[in-house]
């Protein structure tokens, strides 16, 4: 007879627990061999059984904690034929339960904890908009995903704080949400980043307790500095074992190092900074956390300027830039030669292997021939191919007029600024509105009424605007100061800078702003300079710029008879 996997001993002192247990009262217990295993390196286990008498069901139950994380049942000659079964389980540490039935009504009950791994895993808790992106396409130019040197494919588990980026039913293969969040959690349109962050680190503890083997790759939005610490070095991994890789978040990134080292000697605050992580990253490695307090040489909140001592010093940090050129980096107060030792060695070369630029455009072009990669793209998107619907039937060319934060701080002089662009450019074009990916429309009733009345029509928020961008490269636009800007690769395109002056806009790095038709921005950013032409006390006046000024050399808009006047380098009107 075949020999149950506990003792007789067992299941009688303790009924209805244990590991092969009768139903409590049953005399005669249904005798059954049960295995559980992982299946490889995959996110399955295969459930066997063996049992003396034909079963009529068979139930399995797979969870993780107090969550269910999958279930089977099957009745009839199909629970005695079939005798194992494939079941979902994700990586980490499971509890399999198992209940088989006979048709005599005997019955066992049986249950085991499993742990699954992997020897390598992506995790990528990501915020903001840009580094998604890139991520995104990262993975899709590599098929995916990197593989380990085994051949084997590296799991993929992504958490957005700007969930609506994706759609989460359309994800490539092999990328999956991070399992231990819900699907409430990671789709809410308001993710709490300290939910995601907490519970990625978790996530990463216990995979790293199930094997200590396993090699971990983070990937951060690099504002998000402290979380690489919090993840990684605070769990005890072993250098050897993981890296972290920072991806820009656009303009932040070169600010962070202009603010930081535009210093007279910038290779002596770097040297001292060094000095102060190596003994940070010591003391988390000792304390096995990492935090706001201020019992570290350089606290959480402080470590966001450390970002290039990081990646220069640190062998397993990595720092993507979209686009890094010498011009973006204003040290004029420096006498160190500090660039040159520690960004660019020459032109554009870098001086750290770790600080590695990846293009939008060039990582868009690397997949615009293999037409599954773009529908992949697409579909993960929700990207519409008649987004611009409306101007192609209207036969208008399409402005998008590219918004800022709305809410609570709405975007300054909006409706000014996009009345001037429909006065200046006129009804050749169908106006649209693309808003901050982290104030869709959607969640501001009263920003859709106002689009509304202005007869803007409305993108969805959450979709990249360098991706609009490349799929739609004839589209025109206007807006506020954006790193979306550097995608475009047409002057023509570049329409109508908002919020700053003209020598503002170019001098703002890594954005493309002296490629404009027209800058506007408020009297205010230039003094008094053009006080004797607002004449009119109770009307509200913009300062218009000119790149071509061979027929104007500015412009007053008066927002409140929504009029332009032309004026030449003489002050005089001109038509």
């Amino acid at each position: 007879m075949k020999k149950l996997l506990t003792s007789l001993f067992a299941f009688t002192l303790i009924c209805g627990g244990g590991i092969a247990l009768s139903a409590c009262g049953q005399q005669e217990p249904l005798e059954c061999e049960f295995k559980v295993a992982q299946i490889g390196e995959e996110q399955k286990i295969n459930v066997t059984w063996d049992c003396e008498e034909n079963l009529s069901q068979i139930k399995i139950l797979v969870t993780h904690e107090n969550t269910v994380v999958s279930k089977y049942t099957v009745k009839g000659e199909q629970a005695l034929r079939d005798g194992s079964h494939e079941i979902y389980a994700y990586y980490g540490k499971q509890k399999v339960e198992v209940q088989a039935e006979s048709y005599s009504g005997k019955s066992v009950s049986f249950n085991q904890e499993i742990s699954l791994s992997a020897s390598e895993y992506n995790l990528a808790p990501l915020s903001g908009s840009m580094p998604v992106l890139m991520f995104t396409l990262s993975a899709l130019k590599d098929n995916g995903l990197t593989e380990t040197e085994s051949g084997k494919t590296i799991p993929t588990f992504v958490w957005l704080d700007r969930s609506g980026a994706w759609n989460w039913d359309k994800l490539p293969e092999n990328v999956y949400p991070i399992p231990t969040a819900t699907r409430p959690e990671y789709t809410t349109p308001n993710v709490n980043r300290n939910l995601m962050y907490n519970k990625t680190n978790a996530y990463i503890q216990e995979l790293s307790e199930i094997n200590p083997e396993s090699k971990f790759n983070l990937y951060l939005n690099d504002y998000d500095t402290d979380q690489y610490l919090k993840m990684l070095v605070a769990n005890g991994i072993p250098e050897t074992n993981y890296t972290c890789t920072y991806i820009s978040d656009g303009a932040f990134s070169y600010s962070i190092i202009n603010n930081t080292f535009n210093v007279e000697n910038a290779t002596e605050k770097y040297n001292t900074m060094l000095e102060k992580y190596n003994t940070t990253k010591e003391q988390v490695k000792e304390r096995k956390y990492y935090s706001y307090d201020s019992g570290f040489e350089v606290v959480g909140k402080d470590l966001r300027p450390y970002l290039l001592v990081l990646a220069n010093e640190d062998p397993n940090v990595r720092w993507w830039f979209p686009r890094l050129r010498t011009e973006h980096i204003k040290l004029d107060k420096d006498t160190s030669n500090f660039v040159q030792n520690k960004i660019f060695s020459s032109g554009s070369t870098l001086v750290s292997p770790n600080i590695k630029e990846y293009g939008i455009n060039t990582l868009l072009t690397a997949i615009q021939a293999d037409e599954t990669k773009v529908a992949e793209l697409k579909a993960l998107y929700r990207f519409n191919d008649d987004m611009f619907a409306e101007a192609k039937a209207q036969n208008k060319k399409a402005m998008m007029l590219l918004g800022s934060w709305a809410g609570n701080t709405p975007e300054a002089n909006f409706v000014e600024y996009a009345n001037f662009v429909k006065k200046y450019y006129g009804d050749e074009y169908v106006y649209y509105y693309k808003g901050h990916p982290n104030t869709p429309t959607a969640m501001y009733p009263d920003r859709a009424e106002l689009l509304n009345e202005m007869g803007l029509i409305d993108l969805e928020s959450t979709i990249a605007a360098e991706l609009i961008l490349f799929f739609f490269p004839d589209i025109y636009m206007s807006g506020y100061s954006s790193s979306t800007f550097t995608s475009l690769q047409n002057k023509e395109m570049a329409c109508a800078f908002w919020g700053q002056t003209k020598a503002q806009a170019i001098a703002i790095a890594n954005q493309n702003g002296d490629m404009f038709d027209v800058y506007i921005s408020h009297p205010s950013a230039h003094g008094n300079k053009y006080d004797e032409f607002m004449t009119n006390p109770e009307h509200k006046y913009y300062i218009v710029e000119f790149n071509d000024t061979s027929k104007h050399e500015f412009a007053i808009y008066d927002s409140t008879a929504n009029t332009i006047t032309y004026y030449n380098a003489d002050n005089e009107v001109v038509a």
